[in-house]
């Protein structure tokens, strides 16, 4: 012990003598003695004062001890900070008194970090008097308003001023009202006056013209509010104003929209400030904050400290396991965590299957009520997990969590969590059976209900002519990343290539392919900017087709109404071939990020997995094959309606990477294989229907007793590959330009035979692409155009149920003996018996080919009146006294000759705002 102590004495002497000796002489620190100059003292002696310079800035500096040189090279004195709250760069020394004052200010107007505090309260409508009839006409316009759907939520303000400081304190408003991360669209309405005329035009907001911003705005935090704010600032607002033309002034701004987009699964897991009622709340542990450091978790990494107390772990000691459950899902998701930004809701599944356990995760207001927002198909081990923000609390104690459940489907309100999910496992909300009265008829079109307000379009007008069509190609790579099973095996991985875009709209006839530089979403946003550009030059369009009735329209006291025929005029039908089932489920998981970026999305249709129609503002994805019998190709669907078709044929599987486009040598004839096919591409099928060129070749025209040989097909792949490969070599083109023309040669004819579908269907009354979406709805609208006027069909009301229940419980799949993908006549036998008799004829139909043949058949019709045994037969009415009625009314039809509509025939006309039925209504 006593050695020790010397030692340490010992060395703490040293240590002094060194840097006294340090002090009194620096330089001996430096290898080489810096430059020098000499001072006078105040007793008139001099003394030398080194320089030194800095290797770091270069600033040279007065080395008067050793402190103040590493003092400068820490670069505390030149070294600036920009601060994370305000974004201003001041001198890293100010950086304490600069945050303490962020501190101050948080500690007594918390509500300024907090997202969700607040809600939007609207300020009251206000006309100015100098443009009264303005403010008076397009009142459903200006006056505010918060209009909320599904994924997305409308504000609309009014201006007193072109100012960006109004517009700054409503985006304020707006973002202290949500309680998710959300993109944020700015558009303004104006007064412009024509100096010619001397009229006014009001211009209305949109979220695709007059925009402030170039693209959505993403907000998450206060920081990303500051610099919204900064920028609205920095922007000229007089040229966001669009001018027709050089005759028009600018005159007022009436108000500003804001279109915000709810991001729900954006990465989880940014540090937040929880409201009091979570904080406070005595079943939760909230993880907002360090319990060693009192400081805010920034690493997004809630989720995993949820599931290390899920798995036991204290409190006090998360960390470690928190950090080795990260590590685990880097390496199951093959991630880095440097690309990690938090776990999305769409990534619960896969981390329930990870970590084997079930999530639940909940949303609770301040007043107790408790919304389930996600549940894993794993019902047992379950993890409860509060979700405010973008931020995960653990959930330990639910009769403390909350009062109140709600379900996520029917938003049925339970007082207890067990009866909820027991609720939730049975809720039939999707499928509620909804009983109708009276007489079926189809929605009403656009022009139906504006004839009801005595605006009257003709016939010839009422068919919408616009139309884009597009077609993708892929990559097709090998490395899959999946493991195969023992029932499925994976080949290729399809991965967005290019997309060629056509339509018959002015100035867009001729097809453009986009490319892909390797970034698929980069590709289906320029293609779709592009759409949305052809959209809007075709509304402008629409709108000087109906230019003597645009006018009367918007003077329609029914706003719902003229924001349909607006819509109406929007929406352009975009149209693939087989899309719903290829092209846009190739694309999907970027297709509907994007479109909620850039677009509202109004509804999607889907029928399992396939998408059959997605619209947004200004596109309706539809698929054309929806509209044709089963089975129908691509060529003979171009055959069927007279287009040209031009043949050309693309090495697919030899399509497998980016690089090959810009290659000049011409794939070989095997690189045209398909393992799909099991044949080469390049050579036709025994029956197929060949060119007068192919003709010539084999010189016969195949026919059905004497279909094509072997030999006869090789020739052929042989004639279709040099005719390729001459006219690859002639143009000097490169894969790329091969992929270009091979893809704008699909969308040409399918463009032709689309236009040439619709003449067919115009014929016949039907506007396909805005009044169905399948075959079924043409059929209907068919039966419907062309059925008596008098005659009507009776829907069972709730009364008599249990026919539908009859109706719908005898309704069974067509018989089949055949369940097999492959059947040959004279070999296939009878209910495949050994010994059975061998077929001589193999019929396949399908339900969907038969609807418009049923269309046409006589079917039963009006008042149906129903008999029970159990009721000695008497005859019961749907509605004793409407059978009386309506009797009546077909009677005075007759004595009258005229049209009355009733309840037996098209159902009762409504009139008024209220929608008052009528007995009876003569036009």
């Amino acid at each position: 012990m006593g050695c020790s102590k010397n030692y340490h004495w010992l060395l703490t002497r040293c240590c002094f003598l060194f840097v006294l000796t340090v002090l009194v002489n620096p330089g001996l620190l430096n290898d080489t003695p810096g430059p020098s100059i000499q001072a006078e003292g105040d007793g008139g002696t001099s003394r030398k004062v080194r320089l030194v310079e800095c290797d770091v800035c270069g600033a040279t500096i007065r080395a008067m001890g050793n402190y103040h040189l590493s003092r400068h090279k820490s670069h505390q004195t030149c070294r600036k900070y920009v601060c994370s709250v305000c974004g201003e760069t001041i001198p890293f020394l100010e950086k304490a008194r600069h945050t303490a004052t962020h501190k101050s200010a948080a500690s007594t107007t918390t509500s300024l970090i907090r997202m969700g505090s607040t809600p939007v309260v609207m300020p009251n409508y206000v006309e100015d008097p100098h443009y009264i009839a303005i403010y008076s006409k397009f009142v459903r316009y200006v006056e505010p308003k918060i209009v909320k759907r599904k994924m997305s939520t409308i504000y609309r303000f009014q201006l007193t001023a072109l100012c960006s400081d109004e517009i700054s304190h409503y985006a304020t408003k707006i973002f202290h009202a949500q309680t998710t991360s959300f993109k944020l669209s700015i558009s303004m309405s104006y007064i412009l006056l024509n100096q010619e005329t001397q009229e006014l035009e009001f211009y209305y907001a949109s979220q695709n013209n007059q925009k402030l911003l170039e693209a959505p705005y993403f907000i998450g935090n206060l920081l990303d509010l500051s610099n919204l704010t900064r920028k609205l600032q920095s922007i000229d607002l007089k040229t966001h104003v669009n001018y027709p033309n050089s005759r028009f002034v600018f005159r007022k701004v009436t108000n500003v929209e804001f279109y915000v987009t709810h991001l729900y699964n954006t990465p989880i897991g940014t540090s937040i400030v929880l409201p009091p009622y979570l904080k406070n709340n005595k079943g939760l542990i909230s993880l907002a904050n360090s319990r060693q450091t009192g400081r805010p978790f920034n690493d997004n990494l809630c989720f995993f400290r949820c599931l290390a107390l899920h798995c036991g772990v204290p409190v006090g000691r998360l960390e470690n396991r928190t950090k080795e459950l990260f590590q685990t899902f880097c390496e199951r998701s093959a991630i880095t965590p440097s690309e990690f930004e938090g776990v999305t809701l769409g990534q619960l599944k896969s981390l329930s299957q990870i970590f084997d356990v079930g999530i639940h995760v909940y949303k609770r207001d301040k007043d107790g009520k408790c919304e389930l927002v996600y549940r894993s198909l794993k019902q047992d081990n379950i993890m409860n997990l509060n979700l405010f923000g973008n931020h995960f609390s653990f959930v330990k104690d639910f009769g403390k969590y909350s009062t109140s459940y709600l379900c996520f489907r029917c938003k049925k309100s339970f007082n207890r969590r067990s009866n909820m999910q027991r609720h939730a496992n049975n809720c039939d909300a999707s499928t509620k059976a909804v009983y109708g009265r009276g007489v079926f008829s189809p929605t009403p079109s656009i022009f139906d209900k504006l004839a009801l307000h005595n605006i009257h379009i003709p016939k010839d007008m009422q068919f919408y002519e616009h139309k884009i069509v597009f077609d993708i190609e892929c990559l097709l790579k090998r490395d899959t990343g999946l493991s195969d099973t023992e029932s499925v095996t994976y080949t290729f991985r399809h991965e967005l290539a290019s997309i060629s875009v056509c339509s018959n709209i002015t100035d867009y006839e001729d097809p453009i392919c986009f490319i892909s530089d390797g970034c698929p979403k980069k590709l289906l946003r320029t293609c779709l900017e592009h759409m949305t550009e052809i959209a809007i030059v075709a509304k402008q369009e629409q709108r000087q087709k109906f230019a003597d009735y645009i006018e009367r329209i918007e003077e329609i006291d029914d706003t719902n109404l003229v924001e349909k025929f607006d819509e109406y005029l929007s929406q352009v039908p975009c149209l693939s071939f087989n899309g719903s089932k290829y092209d846009l489920r190739v694309c999907k998981s970027l297709l509907i990020s994007l479109l909620v970026e850039m677009d509202e999305i109004k509804y999607v249709i889907k029928r399992g997995g396939n998408y059959v129609c997605i619209t947004t503002e200004n596109l309706k994805f539809l698929d054309v094959v929806s509209y044709l019998a089963a089975g129908t190709s691509l060529d003979g669907f171009l055959k069927a309606y007279d287009a040209s078709v031009q043949k050309s044929f693309f090495p697919y599987e030899y399509f497998s990477s980016l690089e090959i486009l810009d290659s000049r040598q011409f794939p070989s004839y095997e690189s045209f294989y398909s393992s799909l096919k099991q044949s080469n591409t390049l050579e036709p099928q025994k029956n197929s229907t060949l060119t007068d060129e192919e003709i010539d070749v084999i010189e016969r025209r195949p026919s059905k007793e004497f279909p094509l040989t072997v030999e006869e097909i090789e020739r052929i792949g042989l004639f279709r590959y040099n005719s390729l490969r001459d006219n690859f070599i002639d143009n000097n083109w490169t894969m790329r330009d091969y992929l270009e023309d091979y893809n704008n040669t699909d969308v040409l004819p399918f463009l032709e035979a689309v236009e040439n579908m619709c003449s067919y269907y115009k014929t016949r009354g039907v506007d396909i692409f805005k009044e169905a979406v399948s075959v079924p709805g043409v059929s209907l609208r068919l039966a419907f155009r062309e059925m008596d006027q008098q005659q009507s069909f009776f829907l069972f009301n709730k009364r008599h149920s249990d026919l539908v229940d009859l109706f719908m419980s005898n309704n069974v799949g067509g018989p089949a003996i055949i369940f097999d993908r492959w059947q040959e006549v004279g070999k296939t036998t009878i209910r495949h018996n050994p010994e059975g008799k061998p077929t001589k004829t193999i019929l396949g139909l399908d339900g969907v080919a038969l609807y418009l043949w049923c269309t046409s058949q006589a079917m039963p019709c009006g008042f149906y009146i129903r008999r029970r045994s159990e009721e000695n037969f008497v005859k019961e009415y749907p509605s004793p006294t409407s059978y009386a009625a309506t009797e009546w009314l077909a009677n005075l039809e007759q004595q009258q000759n005229t049209i009355i509509q009733h309840a037996r025939n098209k159902g009762e006309f409504r009139i008024g705002p209220r929608q008052i039925p009528v007995d009876g209504f003569r036009s």
